[in-house]
């Protein structure tokens, strides 16, 4: 009975993620990451937006970035551009996933809910492969079911697969190399280890953090005696460098300036030892519950927290326990070395600047579902094991499962959420299209300013005859800003001004309203209104 209990819970949440994933894709704000990726995917450059800026009259003129016709109408780039892109100015990010998105685009168009298609199907899959996964691992359909539930309703699996990003497809590669390595290692069917060496160079093309998770796969075989035995280490080294040497063309070829210069904002993150640690252990948690922004102080936010310290503890006691049972037990070893190795380098470049990045963790998440797994498989009755403790673990699935739904439902109303809370540029784009005669003007501002994207950001949702005004300088890209137009010189035609930021000049008095916009400042929940302010003439 009690099984039967848990596997019809597991089939219903999973069912429930199947749901979240697909509902209302495009509600969620288009935001800014989104909209560089997708300039990158239709072959479009930063430096090609930067030179264009001083001629930029309208909302138009930016827009014309985010669709297939480009500038001049010229059509759609070849899917080379698309390649040249990515390496002169965003090498981080391979084109594995752009390249896909860009045939699709051709398909399904630019649409939010179109380029988010594309990432809920790898998210579905990776429903089905986590099952995959754990049967390889324990050897349980009972495992496998669980394992996909418990990543079918993660509210950080559910809010990336319906980002037009490559989080998802690269989770499914992790997966399915896990997958292939412990099917080989088990078979030693060639075949097997000719696909591991596949999905690793596509997954290497997709996010280069993969390393990290070969590494992680490097330290199962080697940790484990039935795994260095020559059947199983020779063909494992041989899939592994065929991998890393297809590769190598893609650092050698990109432009690694621009990327680091991309990457300089994450890696200005200062964290302290305590925040490190704060911040790891609040993301994981929030892999397997996330309530939102409560209001300090008060009942809910009180019960948020303890419902998030139970789940936390939980957790972290799946984990130590693979510690303590992992010798020479493959199961357990791996899904160490998944949460342990991929998570280190996070942990320590820069003094762990990038652990707030959640899609980084992506393997520990993984990691943290395939350990919850092993804990609640491990805990039903069996002729040396009471029923009580059964009925504990089996009650403690049940209320993570229902916090992963609650989280869910919670953040399918949300236009935005928390890693990218400050993404309120629809709202803005609203007062402003409502405005009597606007002008949006972007220079150079005080703080904040991040060049290319925050006109981006508020463009995109813009009336495309909007006036704007810009200069534009270079966030990723290495060419000198363009010569510098007078972004006011005609502000006195428009009854309202809107500023993008605090400029680097005072704004010179005229008959107009003069309103901040502060597109990439925290509006700490008080909606955009906030993001207006009298203007210091």
């Amino acid at each position: 009975m009690l099984q039967a209990v848990v596997l019809a819970v597991a089939v219903l949440a999973t069912l429930a993620g199947v749901f979240f994933r697909t509902h209302n894709p495009g509600a969620k704000t288009f935001w800014g990451d989104e909209l560089v990726g997708l300039t990158h995917t239709l072959g479009y450059t930063e430096a090609e937006i930067v030179r264009a800026g001083p001629q930029v009259r309208t909302a138009a003129d930016i827009q014309v970035y985010f669709n297939l016709a480009g500038p001049q109408n010229s059509g759609p780039r070849p899917l080379r551009a698309t390649v040249a892109s990515l390496a002169s100015e965003d090498p981080q990010h391979p084109p594995v996933f752009y390249l896909m998105q860009r045939l699709w685009a051709g398909v399904a168009g630019v649409s939010p809910t179109a380029l988010r298609t594309l990432p809920i199907i790898f998210g579905l899959l990776t429903i089905g492969a986590m099952a995959w996964l754990a049967l390889e691992l324990f050897q349980s359909r009972r495992a496998a079911l669980i394992a996909a539930s418990l990543y079918a309703i993660s509210p950080f699996a559910v809010l990336y697969a319906q980002e037009a990003r490559e989080t998802t497809l690269w989770t499914l590669e992790i997966v399915t190399a896990s997958v292939l390595l412990l099917r080989a290692a088990r078979t030693a069917g060639t075949g097997s280890w000719v696909a591991y060496a596949v999905v690793c160079t596509l997954s290497l093309y997709t996010y280069p953090l993969s390393a990290t998770v070969m590494a992680a796969h490097f330290a199962l075989v080697i940790s484990i005696p039935s795994l260095r035995q020559r059947r199983v280490l020779l063909p494992y080294v041989i899939a592994s460098a065929v991998a890393t040497l297809l590769f190598l063309p893609w650092p050698l070829l990109s432009n690694t300036h621009a990327g680091a210069k991309a990457l300089g904002v994450l890696l200005a993150n200062e964290q302290t030892p305590l925040g490190l640690v704060v911040t790891f252990l609040r993301d994981i948690k929030a892999s397997m519950i996330d309530l939102g922004a409560v209001e300090p102080g008060s009942l809910s936010r009180l019960t948020s927290m303890a419902l998030g310290t139970a789940v936390l503890a939980v957790v972290l006691a799946s984990i130590g326990r693979l510690a303590v049972a992992s010798r020479d037990r493959v199961a357990e070893r791996f899904i160490l070395a998944l949460f342990v190795i991929p998570t280190l380098p996070i942990a320590l470049i820069n003094g762990g600047a990038l652990i707030s990045q959640l899609r980084y963790l992506a393997p520990a998440f993984l990691a943290t579902q395939l350990a919850l797994t092993a804990l609640f498989c491990a805990s039903f009755p069996t002729e040396r094991r009471a029923r009580g403790s059964a009925i504990v673990f089996a009650a403690t699935y049940v209320l993570i499962v229902a916090f992963g739904v609650l989280s869910c439902v919670i953040s399918a109303g949300a236009d935005t959420w928390y890693p990218k809370a400050w993404q309120r540029s629809p709202h803005v784009a609203a007062i402003i299209n409502q405005a009597p005669r606007p002008l949006v003007v972007g220079d150079e501002t005080v703080s904040n300013d991040r060049g290319t994207s925050r006109v981006l950001e508020i463009a995109y949702s813009l009336d495309p005859n909007i006036a704007m005004r810009v200069n534009l300088h270079c966030e990723a890209c290495l060419i000198e800003a363009p010569p510098r137009r007078d972004v006011l010189a005609d502000a006195g035609q428009f009854r309202t001004v809107f500023v993008l930021g605090v400029l680097k000049r005072p704004i010179p008095r005229g008959d107009y309203e003069v309103r901040q916009v502060g597109v990439d400042i925290d509006p700490a929940g008080r909606g955009p209104l906030e993001m207006f302010a009298p203007y210091p003439r």
